[in-house]
């Protein structure tokens, strides 16, 4: 792809450092109300459904499609447990790919966490940031990463559905 570096960067100059990593972060839970959890450096990413790790997932394998999204993402994060079944988060990462450098802005994203009822969650996140060399808004990606999940003793069902757009950059 002739326009592969111009639209997601090089990639970071220790790069290869982070293969000895998966996660590496520090966490503070401020006295604020029911607890503002505060957490920064390399973390899981809030996006997606199946985790990098197999311990992680229902099967040993993970599915294909989760490779389109990021499994780790380096920034900051507050956490607040708004009330007894509703969750939300705030993330500044430094963008979708954390080991590609296309620009030096920061991505932004956000989690809701509702506990419908004991055997029911949805969950919602969004993803907004430049993750190319041109960071006009037009070029900004949109992702959407919605799931439900239904458990019932020693039956899980989880339906996602992602949904998202980025314009690219035309070529020089």
């Amino acid at each position: 792809v002739p326009n592969a570096n111009l639209r997601n960067g090089q990639p970071y100059s220790d790069s290869d450092t982070f293969s000895h990593f998966s996660r590496a972060n520090v966490s503070y839970l401020a006295p604020v109300g029911t607890g503002l959890k505060l957490t920064a450096g390399l973390f899981n990413s809030f996006i997606g459904y199946e985790s990098f790790y197999a311990k992680d997932n229902f099967n040993y394998t993970r599915s294909y499609l989760p490779d389109y999204s990021p499994y780790f993402m380096f920034g900051v994060s507050a956490e607040y447990q708004i009330s007894q079944r509703v969750t939300g988060a705030f993330y500044v990462i430094n963008r979708y790919s954390f080991l590609s450098h296309p620009n030096d802005l920061p991505s932004y994203g956000m989690q809701l966490r509702w506990k419908a009822s004991p055997s029911i969650t949805l969950v919602q996140n969004l993803y907004y940031g430049p993750d190319q060399s041109n960071t006009d808004l037009r070029y900004w990606r949109f992702f959407s990463d919605t799931s439900i999940e239904w458990r019932q003793d020693k039956l899980t069902i989880a339906l996602v559905y992602d949904i998202g757009t980025e314009r690219a950059i035309p070529e020089a």
